[in-house]
C-alpha cells in the first residue's frame, strides 16, 4: 500500500511540474509582456516645432485621463506652457550607433543617451560595451533600453516631468516640447527649460532640466560613466512667493533577456542612520493590472533611491545625497496598467515609476535646485563593488543578488558572494566560465569527501545487517516505535549512522541554489561559453539549446543536451550506489529510500529550462560523484580484506580538517539526540508505571 501511495504520490509531482512548465511556457507565448519588456522602435530626434495652440495646455482634466495620478485639480485661474521649439539631444555616443562593435569598448562614454523634447525624457539609452544578445538578428547589436512604453501616457518616457502645480493649481508638461537652451552638439550637457505662463500670459515659473553626462575616462569619475546627474531649477519670476510642487518619471523597466529566470524587479533603497538598506524587492510580474503601490518603508525611513532591474541591467534614480537635510523631497510609487483592461492584451501590464515631490515654498526670485543621480548601466559586480557604488551611503550592490525566485527564502546572499569570488579566481586561471564551474565542483566534491566515503560505510555496513534486522522485526511485530527504538540502538551499537546517507545531498543543495541564483543574476555568466565557444553552449545564463524547433513538445521548443545527459547519469549513479538491503530499514527509511530513487528521475525534468551553467556543475559533480563512490567501494574492499588478514581496520578512527569535523559533529549529534530521545522514553515510561 505505501509503494502504491509513494508512486501515485510521485506521478502526481511529475504532473505538476510539467503542467507548471506547461502554463509557464504558454504564458509567455500569449502574454509576452510578463516576461518581456516592449521593444518599440526608437524615435529619431524630432524637428524643430513650434508650439501650437494644440500644445498650450490649460489645467484640466487630462493629467488625471492620461497619467491617472495624483495631480491637483484644475481651478481657475488657468496655467499654461509658453510656446517652444522642440528638439532632442543626444549625449554620450558620436554619432548613437546602436551597432555593436568590440572596437566601441575603447569609446570614452560607457553611456548614451538619446533625449526627447516632450517631457524632456529620455528616448533610448544605449551601452555600447555590451551585445544586445547572441540571436542572429541582434548580435550585431548594442544594448539599448529605457525605451518608452508603448501605452504608458503620461509614464511612458523615462525621467519625462509629468507635470508642475503652482499654487495648488496643474499644469501638464509631459506632452509639450521643451526648449533645448544649450549647445546641441554638446556630448555631455543637455539643458531643457519649459516657461510657466498665467491665464493672463505673464510668466511666474520658469522649469528648467539638466542633464550632465560623464567622460568614463576621466579619475575624478567615480561611477565609470554610468551614472549623470540630472538637476532640476525652479525659478520663481512671478514677483510673489508661489508653492510649487512637481511629478516626475522614475528609470522604466530594462528588458529581459527572455529566460523564463529572467524577471524584473524594483529595489528600494532606504536610509538607516549613517548606511543604506534595502528590502525585499517587488517583482514586476505580481503587480496586478491597474495597481498603483507606494514605495515606502514600513519603519518611515527616508528613501535614498529606487532601482528597476532584470537580472543582467538596471536603471537606477537617487533623489538624496544622504543625509535627512537632503531629503525625501515627496513619494515614490509603482505604477502598473494594460493598454486595454477589457481587450485581448489586458495582461501585457507595464510598470512605471512615479515620483511627486512635496509642496515646496518658492520666494519670489529665488530658484530652488533638485540634485538627482541615474545610473544606468550592468548589474555586475565589477561596477556595484566599487568603492563608490558600494559605499555606505548608496550600497548598490544590495540589488545583485535576487531572493524573489521561489528558493529565496533560502538563499544566502554571502554564500552567492562567496561561489562568484571562488568562480572568479578559477576563471583567472583557466579563462572559461564553464571550466570555472568544473573546478569549483571538485574543490566542493574534495570537501565533502569524508562525509561521502562515511555515507558509503555507513551504507555498505547497513546492507550487511540483514539477518539481525529481520530478528528484530519479528520480535516486535506491529510495534513500531519498538521496532524504531531497537533499530537505532544496534545501528549505534554498529557504530552506523543513518542520516550520512542523504547527508552528502543536503550539505549540497545550498551551494545548488547559490549557484542557481549566481548563474541568473551574475552578469559574468551573461553570454559566456563553454570551453571558449568551442561547443554548442554559447551561454551559461540560459538553456544550453542544441538546436530549436518550430513546434513545441511539453512547452518546449529547443533540444536541451545537458538534461538528457543528467538523465543518464543519475541512471548510471542510481544503479552503482550502494543500497542497503530493504529488510534493514524501517518502514520510513525505506519510503525515503524509493522517494529519493523517484526524484533523481524527476530532476533532469525541472531543470530542463534551467541555465546550462547550473546544468553543468550539477552533470559535473554527479559524474565526479560515480568515479569516487567507486572507489571508496575499492577501498571498502581493500579494508574488508585487511580485517579477514587481521589487520585493524581505520574507518572509525577520528578525521582530521574541516570535512572531518562535520562529519564527526553530524554523528555526535545524532548520537546526542537518540539519547536524549531515549531518556524521555524512559521517564515516560515510569512515570507511566507510577
Amino acid at each position: 500500500m505505501d509503494t502504491k501511495r509513494l508512486i501515485l504520490g510521485m506521478s502526481l509531482a511529475m504532473a505538476v511540474i510539467l503542467g507548471v512548465n506547461l502554463l509557464t511556457r504558454y504564458e509567455q507565448q500569449k502574454y509576452p509582456a510578463l516576461f518581456t519588456a516592449a521593444k518599440p522602435k526608437p524615435e529619431e530626434p524630432k524637428p524643430a516645432a513650434t508650439t501650437g495652440p494644440a500644445a498650450t495646455q490649460t489645467a484640466s482634466s487630462q493629467a488625471a485621463t492620461q497619467s491617472a495620478t495624483t495631480a491637483p485639480a484644475a481651478s481657475a485661474p488657468s496655467l499654461r506652457v509658453a510656446a517652444a521649439q522642440g528638439r532632442g539631444a543626444d549625449l554620450g555616443a558620436d554619432d548613437f550607433d546602436p551597432i555593436w562593435d568590440p572596437a566601441k569598448t575603447k569609446n570614452p562614454y560607457a553611456l548614451g543617451i538619446r533625449l526627447d523634447a516632450q517631457g524632456a525624457g529620455i528616448q533610448r539609452a544605449v551601452l555600447d560595451h555590451f551585445r544586445k544578445s547572441l540571436k542572429k538578428d541582434e548580435k550585431d547589436k548594442a544594448y539599448d533600453f529605457e525605451l518608452p512604453y508603448p501605452h504608458g501616457g503620461a509614464f511612458a518616457k523615462a525621467l519625462a516631468t509629468r507635470w508642475v502645480s503652482v499654487d495648488g493649481v496643474s499644469c501638464d508638461l509631459w506632452n509639450v516640447d521643451w526648449k533645448l537652451t544649450s549647445d546641441p552638439h554638446d556630448r555631455l550637457l543637455a539643458v531643457y527649460e519649459v516657461d510657466i505662463l498665467d491665464a493672463a500670459g505673464k510668466k511666474i515659473l520658469t522649469l528648467r532640466k539638466r542633464f550632465q553626462l560623464r567622460d568614463a575616462t576621466l579619475e575624478r569619475d567615480k561611477g565609470m560613466g554610468y551614472e549623470f546627474d540630472l538637476t532640476y531649477e525652479l525659478i520663481n519670476s512671478s514677483g510673489r512667493d508661489l508653492h510649487v510642487k512637481l511629478a516626475f518619471n522614475g528609470p522604466n523597466t530594462p528588458m529581459t533577456e527572455g529566460s523564463r529566470y529572467d524577471q524584473a524587479e524594483i529595489f528600494t533603497g532606504f536610509q538607516d542612520g549613517a548606511v543604506a538598506w534595502a528590502p525585499d524587492p517587488h517583482p514586476v510580474a505580481k503587480f496586478s493590472d491597474a495597481s498603483e503601490v507606494d514605495l515606502k518603508d514600513k519603519k518611515g525611513k527616508p528613501l535614498l533611491w529606487i532601482a528597476q532591474r532584470s537580472n543582467y541591467f538596471s536603471a537606477i534614480l537617487r533623489t538624496s545625497e544622504g543625509g535627512p537635510e537632503q531629503g525625501p523631497y515627496g513619494r515614490y510609487f509603482a505604477k502598473s496598467f494594460a493598454p486595454d483592461p477589457k481587450g485581448a492584451d489586458a495582461d501585457n501590464k507595464e510598470v512605471a515609476i512615479g515620483y511627486e515631490t512635496d509642496e515646496m515654498p518658492l520666494p519670489a526670485g529665488a530658484t530652488k535646485n533638485l540634485p538627482l543621480h541615474v545610473f544606468i548601466g550592468p548589474t555586475a559586480r565589477f561596477l556595484l563593488d566599487s568603492p563608490y557604488y558600494s559605499s555606505n551611503l548608496l550600497k548598490y550592490n544590495l540589488i545583485l543578488v535576487v531572493t524573489s525566485s521561489c528558493c529565496g527564502f533560502c538563499t544566502f546572499p554571502w554564500l552567492v558572494n562567496l561561489l562568484v569570488s571562488m568562480l572568479s579566481m578559477f576563471h583567472l586561471a583557466v579563462r572559461d566560465w564553464g571550466l570555472a564551474t568544473i573546478a569549483l565542483v571538485l574543490v566542493v566534491r574534495l570537501l565533502l569527501h569524508p562525509i561521502t566515503k562515511k555515507s558509503q560505510v555507513s551504507m555498505t555496513k547497513m546492507s550487511k545487517m540483514a539477518p539481525e534486522m529481520e530478528r528484530l522485526k519479528k520480535k516486535y511485530g506491529d510495534d513500531k516505535e519498538g521496532l524504531n527504538k531497537a533499530m537505532m540502538g544496534f545501528y549505534r551499537e554498529q557504530g552506523i549512522t543513518p542520516i550520512m546517507g542523504c547527508l552528502p545531498m543536503f550539505l549540497q543543495m545550498p551551494i545548488w541554489i547559490a549557484l542557481w541564483n549566481a548563474l541568473q543574476s551574475t552578469f559574468e555568466f551573461r553570454q559566456a561559453p563553454f570551453l571558449w565557444g568551442f561547443t554548442w553552449i554559447k551561454d551559461l545564463s540560459q538553456p544550453d539549446q542544441l538546436m530549436t524547433f518550430n513546434f513545441s513538445f511539453l512547452g518546449y521548443s529547443a533540444l536541451n543536451i545537458l538534461p538528457v545527459l543528467l538523465a543518464v547519469v543519475f541512471f548510471i549513479q542510481q544503479k552503482m550506489q550502494p543500497k542497503p538491503d530493504i529488510k534493514t530499514l524501517t518502514p520510513q527509511q525505506a519510503q525515503q529510500q524509493k522517494m529519493m530513487q523517484w526524484m533523481s528521475l524527476l530532476f533532469p525534468i525541472f531543470l530542463y529550462g534551467s541555465p546550462s551553467g547550473l546544468n553543468l556543475y550539477i552533470l559535473a559533480s554527479t559524474t565526479i560523484g560515480i568515479f569516487e563512490s567507486k572507489r571508496i567501494r575499492d577501498h571498502i574492499k581493500e579494508r574488508e580484506a585487511a580485517q579477514v588478514q587481521g589487520k585493524p581496520p581505520d574507518e572509525d578512527a577520528p578525521r582530521g580538517g574541516i570535512s572531518g569535523w562535520i562529519s564527526n559533529w553530524f554523528a555526535n549529534l545524532q548520537a546526542r539526540a537518540e539519547s536524549a530521545r531515549r531518556d524521555n522514553s524512559g521517564g515516560s515510561s515510569r512515570k507511566k508505571r507510577r
